[in-house]
């Protein structure tokens, strides 16, 4: 069991009950060790984990002993780095299977996922037929038939006042929580007309029925974005309550923006739950320096609780020249974007196995230089060749924020506040280097 830090009232209790103890003549407490632990999960949807290692501070690699999937670290000293490097299969997402690392210390992560494979877009999904029955009146309003419905922002259809309209869901099977919303008008332009949190069970050849006659209470609440000249992107509000097996939508659907944008999402106030508001914008194409030969894609993305208030976000600072350089033979990162939390870079042409190419996704705190990795891995970097990669800094919320999404909980996304920078595109030949 992880032993909590004293926090400065604390410390002063203890003060206080040391100096009681010793005018009784018990005599001074020692001091007590207090250790960090560390929690690393592998998200693997598909398991495809083989094996995982770990160090500290350049030790020996040592197998880890999993648990559910889980490593568990304990390190005496939160300033002592530790390495893990994780070999993971074939997966639909990575055909050829791909290598993680990660290098940390135990005061800068204490619970971090990292995907080892992402859930397969088809497979374990039910098409589910939602029978969605419609009241003439929602909320005051008379519906029309060019008025529409949706549950995540793409899947829906057009309502039928008085009527019934089947919708079809992929969702996976068992019990779970679902939302839908009724809207007029398009993008960030649409009126929110009412919506519904409702209970289903999924199973093959199983319908569900949502009636709207029995609707929720629906708030709505404004969003607005600014964004510089060139800037475009894309923004919205995800709905979470525990119970639910998928993000829902609290906004009709995604809207595109340039310039200065604004427009409405739905909160349903009996219900509570999160609403995670997301920006995501492409800035103006980098092209310069040996990095960007060619252009290199500019991108910032936010995630933030909006706690179910109005949500006018700022906008991340994209990566700029001097805050990255590659060594030549493609082992050690210079990463100097300033305020960063963390960083996630995705490389390949670097990592082989035999003959065969691997993707190399590894996470930092800052520059490293990449070690070698165990021999049971069978993997080798390469000395010549191209290798591409994208690089993700995390601005704000750390390292431990980026599986955070991933989680599918409430408590793990009550509060939270994700920034991060995307550099993607890059390339560079092994024996030159680079940097932006």
């Amino acid at each position: 069991m992880k032993e909590a830090k004293m926090d400065g009232r604390g410390a002063f209790v203890f003060a206080a009950l040391s100096v009681a103890l010793g005018g009784c003549g018990i005599g001074e407490i020692p001091p007590k060790s207090f250790t960090e632990e560390v929690q690393i999960e592998f998200y693997d949807a598909e398991g495809v984990l083989e094996e995982v290692h770990y160090r500290f501070s350049g030790d020996v690699w040592r197998a880890a002993s999993l648990e559910s999937k889980t490593l568990r670290l304990r390190s005496e000293d939160p300033s002592l780095p530790f390495e893990v490097v994780a070999s993971c299969g074939p997966s639909y997402h990575y055909p050829e299977g791909q290598v993680l690392f990660l290098r940390a210390t135990a005061g800068e992560v204490q619970n971090l996922r990292l995907p080892c494979s992402l859930p397969h877009p088809y497979k374990g999904q039910v098409s589910t037929p939602i029978a969605v029955s419609f009241p003439s009146i929602l909320g005051g309003v008379p519906l029309a038939s060019d008025d529409a419905f949706t549950f995540d922002g793409s899947s829906g259809g057009q309502v039928a006042p008085g009527g019934t309209q089947v919708a079809y869901l992929g969702l996976p099977p068992g019990p779970q929580k679902a939302s839908l919303l009724v809207y007029r008008g398009y993008g960030s332009g649409a009126t929110l007309l009412g919506g519904k949190v409702f209970d289903l069970v999924v199973e093959e050849g199983r319908g569900v029925t949502a009636n709207l006659s029995d609707h929720d209470t629906v708030e709505t609440r404004t969003w607005i974005v600014a964004l510089p000249e060139g800037a475009y992107g894309t923004v919205d509000v995800l709905y979470f309550k525990d119970g639910m097996r998928r993000y829902f939508a609290a906004t009709p659907s995604y809207a595109t923006i340039q310039g200065t944008e604004a427009g409405r999402y739905a909160v349903f106030p009996g219900h509570g739950g999160v609403y995670l508001g997301r920006l995501n914008v492409h800035l103006s194409y980098l092209r310069s320096g040996s990095l960007c030969a060619q252009e290199c894609s500019s991108q910032v993305l936010l995630l933030e609780d909006t706690r179910g208030l109005d949500w006018a976000p700022g906008l991340p600072s994209a990566w700029g020249p001097g805050q990255l350089q590659v060594s030549p033979d493609g082992r050690t990162w210079e990463l100097r974007h300033p305020g960063a939390q963390g960083y996630e870079v995705h490389v390949r042409g670097l990592l082989y196995r035999g003959t065969e190419a691997l993707p190399l996704a590894f996470w930092t705190t800052s520059s490293l230089t990449l070690p070698e990795l165990p021999s049971s891995l069978g993997v080798r970097y390469a000395a010549s060749g191209e290798v591409f990669f994208s690089i993700l800094v995390v601005k704000k919320g750390g390292l431990d924020a980026l599986g955070a999404a991933l989680a599918f909980q409430e408590t793990s996304l009550s509060g939270l506040s994700f920034t991060s920078a995307t550099l993607s595109g890059a390339q560079f030949v092994l024996g030159v280097g680079g940097s932006l």
